[in-house]
């Protein structure tokens, strides 16, 4: 087990968002972060990508908006997306990371106060996003990636037990950087939000079952935005977007209908240039918290929320439609071994 940097914490006042005055350390490239409970504690912890030296650092959650590292495991080369979920139904969050320089995801099952060895699964293309869903909805997690380069997106169907199949394409009415799943439209299938950095926009793809999804709406977001995550932000019981745009060092919500569409809402700066986003109630108060890997400065922020943190709309009036174009002692958590 590698230790890493150190540990960061969000101080400030007034409504919204905290400022990001302190910063987690972590790694040389910080590219995506993920939160999940991976070690049974009741305090999400934090997986972070680090691009350059090919590998995950977990950090353990304290419950207060602080991390503690905890230990980094390799992955495939060039990890640019991450995502944990219980791929395998063991109760365990499992970890993924889509690489992009090595043309495949990496699957790491979780055991309760760590995880496993990475297992590789090819891509068609250069992996620079990745989304989790049941997308044929036969009860089993899927992957989905943007197939960089050549248009669409590739799916990888799950079997339930932590493995996938071959990397299938889905076509897609652009070539998405990044890709985001969640259900916009509260009908219990699984969307999707493409991310289109050059346009500057997100599509919303909704399921309509059997693995398929109607065309893509588009909606205007921040400049040049690199990823995006979905989860209600606004606490209205309608899923959201949060876009991270690296043209403006700033995040974007764009505010769901419970429908499928989104408008414009409330733009909030990062202090850095956010290569990604992620949503988790950190400190545990009740209200959603936003972290985002910044590789120019090798840290990730955590913005906590306050009281109405979303509610904030643009100072020019009503929301906008945005253009139409997803305690007990604390166990030590560590990696498995690979011998």
């Amino acid at each position: 087990m590698r230790h890493l940097g150190d540990r960061g914490h969000i101080v400030g006042s007034g409504g919204g968002y905290l400022p990001a005055a302190d910063r987690v350390r972590c790694g040389a490239s910080p590219r995506h972060t993920a939160t999940a409970d991976l070690d049974h504690d009741g305090v999400p912890d934090l997986l972070v990508t680090d691009y350059v030296a090919n590998s995950v650092n977990v950090f353990r959650g304290k419950g207060t908006g602080f991390f503690q590292s905890a230990f980094t495991t390799p992955v495939g080369a060039g990890p640019a997306a991450c995502a944990l979920a219980d791929l395998n139904g063991d109760g365990f969050p499992d970890a993924v990371t889509a690489n992009k320089s090595s043309f495949d995801v990496s699957v790491l099952l979780g055991f309760g106060n760590g995880l496993g060895a990475a297992t590789s699964y090819p891509t068609g293309a250069m992996a620079s996003g990745l989304a989790v869903g049941d997308w044929n909805q036969d009860g089993n997690l899927d992957l989905a990636v943007p197939a960089l380069g050549m248009g669409g997106i590739e799916v990888l169907l799950g079997s339930g037990n932590g493995s996938f199949g071959p990397a299938s394409p889905y076509g897609s009415p652009q070539d998405p950087f990044f890709l985001a799943s969640g259900d916009l439209n509260g009908d219990g299938k699984c969307d999707l939000v493409t991310v289109h950095f050059f346009s500057s926009q997100v599509g919303v793809l909704l399921g309509i079952g059997g693995g398929a999804f109607a065309n893509g709406v588009g909606y205007a977001c921040g400049s040049f935005p690199l990823t995006a995550a979905i989860r209600d932000v606004t606490l209205d019981g309608k899923a959201d977007v949060v876009t991270a745009n690296s043209g403006t060092a700033t995040l974007t919500i764009l505010n769901g209908d419970g429908a499928g569409h989104l408008t414009l809402g409330a733009t909030l700066p990062t202090g850095g240039v956010p290569q990604s986003v992620s949503i988790d109630d950190v400190n545990r108060d009740g209200q959603l918290d936003l972290l985002t890997a910044n590789p120019s400065t090798s840290d990730v922020s955590v913005l906590l929320g306050t009281a109405g943190a979303t509610s904030a709309r643009p100072s020019n009036g009503p929301p906008a439609p945005a253009r139409r174009t997803s305690s007990p002692p604390i166990p030590t958590m560590t990696a498995a071994s690979t011998s």
